[in-house]
């Protein structure tokens, strides 16, 4: 019995670096999926620093920008092959790259290990988080978040401007772009 971490990283890079330390200081193998979004350099220089623990691997990188599919596909991935390079494993933990557990690892490890064929996936309803109805709420726009399709509209809304002052008929939509709402207006 063993528990897997995938962890997911994309900044912060040093801390993530000790986090998967940890883990693997317990006796847990880990896979981590870096952003695509991180540079080439940064990306290297990280992998460069783990590369002294085996049981670290890194999976094929995709682009996760918030709330887009990209960070479904980077777990489903760094995940199978956790299964994949790691037959031992019976569950795998999901973790950001500035996860760090609060309680001892081992206290985890035997905890799933009295319980072998439970999984453990959270969830919850639309009630108990309402920013995944519409994906905002008034503290996402008071930190100034942008999403992706928010900035798709403001692309397109650009892009339909610059093409009437040019006088130009390109064929992009001269209407209004509105993707996203918030809270019902505005």
């Amino acid at each position: 019995m063993s528990v897997g971490i995938v962890m997911l990283v994309h900044t912060a890079l040093g801390r993530a670096e000790q986090v998967a330390r940890h883990w693997h200081a317990a006796g847990c193998p880990v896979v981590i999926h870096i952003d695509a979004s991180v540079p080439g350099k940064t990306h290297d220089a990280f992998v460069s620093a783990l590369a002294d623990l085996p049981d670290i691997t890194f999976c094929r990188r995709h682009r996760c920008e918030w709330g887009t599919w990209g960070i479904v596909a980077a777990t489903q991935d760094a995940s199978q092959q956790m299964l994949s390079e790691f037959p031992e494993v019976t569950h795998v933990y999901l973790a950001s790259g500035s996860c760090l557990p609060l309680r001892p690892v081992q206290e985890l490890i035997d905890y799933l290990k009295a319980r072998p064929r439970t999984d453990f996936i959270e969830s919850a309803t639309t009630a108990d988080v309402p920013w995944t109805v519409g994906g905002w709420t008034t503290s996402g726009l008071r930190c100034g978040f942008r999403s992706v399709g928010e900035s798709i509209a403001i692309f397109l809304t650009s892009m339909s401007s610059c093409s009437a002052r040019s006088g130009s008929s390109a064929g992009y939509p001269t209407a209004s772009f509105r993707i996203w709402e918030v809270n019902g207006g505005a």
